[in-house]
């Protein structure tokens, strides 16, 4: 899909109040950052089950959507928050709200996933400053 849509600027698909493991990953959010660079809106459930914040590989080091400002999961599977947020503070370095909702309805863990990630992305954002200052 991204592939037949390079220059898609808005992608939001279903939400169900009924919870359906989502398919789409973290890793699969990173190819639409990718393919879709022209992207500033994303609703789409996720599975972000992770329990361990695993860098992008070096060719996608400056792989990042600095227009994306607001992240929306609706009911979707996240495991650990601290590495759920590092992985989207690095491809949205100017991400200011994560919302989502748990496989039972709560969001406590998107809540927190939400609050990291706005700190890590302004750290983030910080030290891009620092790189392309000359010392």
């Amino acid at each position: 899909m991204a592939q037949a849509w390079p220059h898609l600027r808005c992608l939001i698909l279903g939400y169900s109040p009924m919870y359906h493991e989502p398919g789409f990953t973290l890793n699969g959010l990173a190819q639409l950052v990718r393919l879709c660079p022209c992207l500033n809106d994303i609703s789409i459930p996720i599975n972000a089950d992770i329990s361990e914040y695993e860098p992008l590989p070096v060719a996608e080091r400056e792989l990042y959507n600095g227009k994306v400002t607001m992240l929306a999961f609706g009911r979707s599977k996240v495991g650990d928050p601290v590495s759920v947020a590092m992985f989207l503070s690095r491809l949205f370095p100017n991400v200011k709200l994560v919302t989502g909702h748990d496989e039972a309805g709560g969001s406590a863990a998107w809540d927190k996933v939400r609050d990291y990630a706005k700190a890590f992305a302004s750290v983030r954002r910080e030290e891009r400053l620092l790189w392309r200052t000359p010392a």
